[in-house]
C-alpha cells in the first residue's frame, strides 16, 4: 500500500495574495511557500508516499507553477479546473480524477500554508495504517479549529471555536482510499455550508463511532493571512 499526500493549492487565497501573487507561490527564502510546507511537513517519513499538487487553472497558469514542476519532476500535478468551497471539495474533485489512486492507498490532505514538526504523526501512521489521524499543536488563537481529547482519542473537533488549547495542524491522515470518495461526495451535497473543511469528514466518522486519533507536532508555522507571513519571512532573514 502506498501514501498519497494531497497538497491542497486549489483555493481563493483571498486572505494571502501578495502583488497578484497565489499563495502557494509566494516566496520564503529561496523556496517558494508551498514547497516550503512539503518540506516541512514530510520531513521524518521512512517509508513510500508520493506527492501530489492539487491545483487550479489560476494557479496552473501562473509563472511559478512551472517551477514547482521541475523541482518536483516525480510528484503527481491534479488540476481540477474551478475553485471549490474548501478543503474537503477539493480533494473530493482530485481523488475522482486521479488515475494513480488504489483503493488500497492510504490518503493524506496537507494544507499548503503551514509548517509543522510532525514526525511522530508518519510513525504512528505507520503502526496504523488504518486509523484516520490528525496532527495538533497548542494554540489559542480562534483563526485555527480545535479538538477535545480524551487519552489517544478526537472527541470532537470544531472549526474556529476554541474549545481547547488544541489546535489542528491541516495535516490529516484520512484511512484509505476504499469507501472515501463516496463519503465526501455524500459529506459535500448534505452540506450548505459556504467552505467545507476537512474536519467534516472527521467529525462525520465520529458520529459513525469510529476511533479518530491524533499526533502532537511540534514547531508549528502558519502563513495563512498576511501577518503570519511577513513575521516569519522576517524572522528567517535573521537566521
Amino acid at each position: 500500500m502506498a501514501l498519497n499526500i494531497y497538497v491542497l493549492a486549489s483555493g481563493r487565497s483571498k486572505r494571502l495574495t501578495v502583488n497578484n501573487c497565489p499563495k502557494p507561490f509566494l516566496p520564503i527564502g529561496d523556496e517558494l511557500l508551498i514547497e516550503h510546507s512539503v518540506k516541512s511537513n514530510t520531513r521524518g517519513i521512512d517509508f513510500p508516499f508520493k506527492i501530489k499538487f492539487v491545483v487550479n487553472d489560476r494557479i496552473s497558469e501562473d509563472k511559478n507553477y512551472s517551477i514547482l514542476k521541475e523541482r518536483y519532476p516525480d510528484a503527481s500535478f491534479i488540476n481540477i479546473g474551478k475553485e471549490t468551497r474548501g478543503a474537503l471539495e477539493s480533494l473530493y474533485a482530485a481523488m475522482k480524477i486521479d488515475s494513480d489512486l488504489d483503493l488500497k492507498d492510504g490518503v493524506v490532505s496537507l494544507d499548503c500554508d503551514l509548517g509543522i514538526d510532525a514526525r511522530d504523526f508518519w510513525t504512528e501512521i505507520k503502526k496504523s495504517l488504518g486509523k484516520p489521524r490528525l496532527c495538533i499543536f497548542d494554540s489559542t488563537n480562534d483563526s485555527f479549529s480545535f479538538v477535545r481529547t480524551q487519552k489517544n482519542n478526537v472527541l470532537e473537533i470544531k472549526e474556529k471555536v476554541c474549545i481547547s488549547n488544541q489546535a489542528v495542524a491541516g495535516l490529516y491522515y484520512l484511512g484509505n482510499s476504499l469507501d472515501l470518495v463516496e463519503r465526501i461526495r455524500k459529506i459535500i451535497e448534505s452540506e450548505n455550508e459556504t467552505e467545507l473543511y476537512i474536519s467534516l469528514l472527521f467529525n462525520e466518522y465520529l458520529k459513525n463511532g469510529d476511533l479518530v486519533e491524533f499526533s502532537v507536532g511540534g514547531n508549528h508555522e502558519s502563513f495563512g493571512v498576511l501577518d503570519e507571513y511577513l513575521q516569519y519571512v522576517d524572522k528567517i532573514k535573521d537566521i
